[in-house]
């Protein structure tokens, strides 16, 4: 290696924090390089650098929150795991139903109960949902697309029960 060049460690960490920054990068491989080494570990700490992360992830959430009292980090990885459960749920929910003609409501009533711990639960459970409703990719995964619309239908239907 060149005596003049500069390794990626040896940049201020005003620049990595905005390289980490990028869409490209996930929740989990923010998380994976910051254990590649104590400089991006110290980079990674930085609550703005999630906060970042977050808005650029979950943009009409972000108003929901405190912006300085607010863990940006453990809030993407209560999210990261609320969309693992509902789709887990939703793959669950293809595979039992899949030659029933109609499902129940009653089927649905789970989905309650995934971020129930959440002062946002039922926000995050429409955002996820609509998410996979509205993938780019409209000819993928149509099963699960077909059982998130009809959770997504139910949420907001018991939401505006219980404003009613």
């Amino acid at each position: 290696m060149n005596e003049n060049s500069v390794g990626f460690e040896n940049l201020p960490s005003e620049i990595i924090e905005k390289i980490l920054c990028c869409d490209i990068l996930s929740f989990i491989d923010l998380c994976r390089l910051s254990c590649v080494s104590q400089t991006l570990n110290i980079v990674a700490r930085s609550n703005k650098l999630w906060r970042r992360k977050f808005a650029i992830t979950y943009p009409s959430s972000v108003s929901l929150y405190d912006p300085i009292t607010t863990d940006w980090k453990y809030e993407l990885q209560r999210r990261h795991e609320c969309k693992a459960l509902i789709l887990k749920k939703l793959q669950e929910m293809s595979i039992e139903f899949y030659h029933t003609e109609n499902v129940s409501n009653d089927q649905f009533l789970t989905f309650r109960d995934v971020c129930a711990d959440h002062p946002f639960g039922v926000h995050i459970i429409i955002v996820e949902l609509w998410q996979i409703v509205t993938d780019a990719d409209c000819y993928h995964n149509l099963t699960l697309k077909y059982y998130a619309k009809r959770a997504l239908r139910f949420i907001r239907h018991l939401l505006g029960k219980s404003l009613a």
